[in-house]
């Protein structure tokens, strides 16, 4: 609930500010929040959810996908995330936790 709540935050901040913590970012479009609602349903909903299982969302649906995501997450072994992050888009997500993972 915390993290779709960050993410929310952060949207919220860029699409307002145009910039979060430094990160400076032009949104065009519309950014279409769904603050509040990301302990009853969402993260309820996903928490028995498989990498499998599928859902569908709107346009409001970042806390669906976030919440399904940290469910696959907390189900996979450390080995299985790495070998998904080498396997997808031949590592493209690999390289940015590779980059956060050495700069701590």
């Amino acid at each position: 609930m915390c993290a779709i709540r960050q993410f929310e935050t952060i949207l919220n901040e860029i699409k307002t500010k145009g910039a979060f913590q430094g990160l400076t970012y032009n949104h065009a479009g519309p950014a279409h929040l769904s603050i509040g609602a990301g302990g009853g349903g969402r993260s309820a909903m996903a928490f028995s959810l498989t990498s499998d299982d599928h859902i569908y969302g709107s346009h409001r649906s970042h806390g669906e996908i976030l919440a399904k995501g940290f469910s696959a997450i907390r189900q996979w072994s450390d080995a299985q995330l790495l070998e998904l992050m080498k396997s997808y888009r031949d590592g493209a997500i690999l390289g940015p936790v590779e980059k956060v993972t050495k700069a701590r």
